[in-house]
């Protein structure tokens, strides 16, 4: 996944049998939060920066690029914001590595142990021992923002249970 977040998707679809090959997330918490909850997946980091190179063959491609650069929420630069064009690196990296499937979101803020509830997370998914301070210190304002800006994961076990019926389906043609 690009723009990995916390990984609603990874909680979603492992009780599906997908598992995460990689990561792509260069904000410091969210990458903490999927260190500690997947230490033995790589983050590639910036999807920008050539990583694609390093990710090999892709089944599915996971991303929630962010949304800022063309919501009322934020300052609507468009393209002209760098965050807009993390649309295009997205649409870039997809046809390149030509992923079986595609699932590309945006998403919407809410508050920490609400958010995680809301997207389906356990409570306190992202709360974790984060700059020196104990799980019970873990400031909201990070945990806000990486749940806000994370897929559903019912929306997400859904898309994942469509891939596994479209294969079999795919699988028993002639």
């Amino acid at each position: 996944s690009v723009c990995s977040g916390v990984k609603a998707t990874s909680l979603a679809w492992e009780p599906l049998g997908f598992l995460p090959q990689w990561f792509s997330e260069i904000e410091a918490f969210p990458s903490e939060v999927l260190n500690h909850h997947w230490p033995n997946v790589p983050n590639l980091g910036d999807m920008t920066d050539g990583f694609i190179s390093r990710a090999g063959a892709i089944d599915v491609l996971v991303g929630g690029t962010p949304c800022q650069s063309f919501s009322v929420a934020g300052f609507r630069g468009g393209l002209d914001d760098e965050r807009g064009n993390l649309a295009l690196e997205f649409c870039r990296i997809a046809k390149e590595k030509q992923p079986r499937w595609i699932v590309w979101e945006q998403v919407r803020r809410l508050t920490p142990r609400e958010c995680e509830r809301l997207q389906g997370m356990p409570d306190d998914h992202t709360r974790i021992s984060w700059r020196n301070k104990p799980s019970e210190d873990c400031p909201d304002t990070p945990r806000y923002k990486a749940i806000g800006n994370s897929m559903a994961v019912p929306v997400m076990r859904w898309i994942g249970e469509r891939i596994l019926i479209v294969d079999k389906i795919l699988k028993e043609q002639p």
